[in-house]
């Protein structure tokens, strides 16, 4: 009897080691402990072009970055430096069609032929690392600007420290508003914006993990 008990229990405790954790994909909910490893097991991937590790992921309008930092600096002309073949010319025509898109985008498959597989990223990269930052973006339409703030659940969250700015932006990259919501549950505070980006609307909310 109490060898099938601890069969059982052993069961359990192996079957919840191995679930798949799921990240919040909110825009006021933060899972605090996550790791370089979990981001990876949930689709999370590499998003070249900036001077800090970032993993993102991409779904319809929304996008979230998470940044890693490590205590060993992911070298990414070191990184590549391997994955270049012998036919750089050739290799290069084949995959150019696919550098000026967003990686986030692109199926595991094409990912892993431009930018390297991912399973060999996820080691280089977690590799003595940790989370420190989030950022979550929505792209909204300039006819909900106004409105947007209102439209947050003050029964979870509470708009907080509201700074207006020119409703009518004309360059290519102006901040229309700025704020701060706290998760009245969590008490967490997130630091948010309206922007505007090439002609898009974008909503940012951002939460620093370093706890």
């Amino acid at each position: 009897m109490i060898k099938n008990i601890l069969k059982i229990l052993i069961f359990i405790l192996v079957f919840y080691s191995c679930k798949k954790k799921k990240l919040s994909n909110l825009p006021f909910v933060i899972d605090k402990n996550v790791t370089c490893d979990v981001l990876y097991k949930n689709g999370y991937k590499w998003s070249p072009g900036v001077d800090v590790t970032l993993l993102g992921k991409k779904s319809q309008d929304t996008v979230i970055y998470y940044e890693v930092h490590q205590e060993i600096i992911f070298n990414e002309e070191e990184y590549f430096e391997e994955e270049v073949e012998i036919d750089t010319v050739k290799r290069n025509e084949k995959h150019e069609q696919y550098l000026s898109q967003d990686p986030l985008v692109l199926s595991d498959s094409i990912y892993n032929l431009v930018w390297g597989n991912i399973k060999e990223q996820q080691n280089t990269i977690c590799k003595k690392s940790k989370v420190t930052w989030r950022n979550y973006i929505l792209k909204i339409n300039k006819e909900v600007i106004k409105s947007f703030k209102n439209k947050i659940d003050t029964s979870n969250f509470r708009v907080l420290n509201l700074k207006e700015f020119n409703y009518n932006v004309e360059n290519s990259y102006d901040v229309i508003e700025e704020f701060k919501v706290l998760n009245k549950v969590k008490k967490d505070t997130f630091d948010c914006s309206i922007y505007k980006l090439d002609n898009e609307y974008y909503f940012s909310s951002k939460i620093s993990l370093n706890i």
